[in-house]
């Protein structure tokens, strides 16, 4: 998986939601690309909810009171092998 995947991963957890504003989701003083990886590995370490994980696959449930649109969303996401 390339960094650019992870990245894209990343901008569409944060889009789906109310508040997708990537400034507000990191700490100042880091780049777009950085705060995007950060956002990657806290959504696989399960830093934002449950994470259910099925080979690299991950999935998290965004509810409805955080999602953009006022439905709870499952979002599923691809995990990077490590070992590949």
């Amino acid at each position: 998986m390339t960094q650019a995947q992870k990245n894209q991963i990343a901008q569409d957890f944060v889009d789906a939601h109310k508040n997708n504003n990537l400034d507000e989701w990191q700490v100042a003083g880091i780049n777009k690309e950085q705060k995007l990886d950060s956002v990657y590995n806290n959504l696989v370490a399960g830093v934002y909810g449950n994470v259910e994980i099925d080979g690299n696959n991950g999935t998290i449930e965004i509810d409805k009171f955080d999602s953009r649109s006022g439905n709870p969303i499952i979002f599923d996401f691809e995990i990077e092998d490590i070992y590949a």
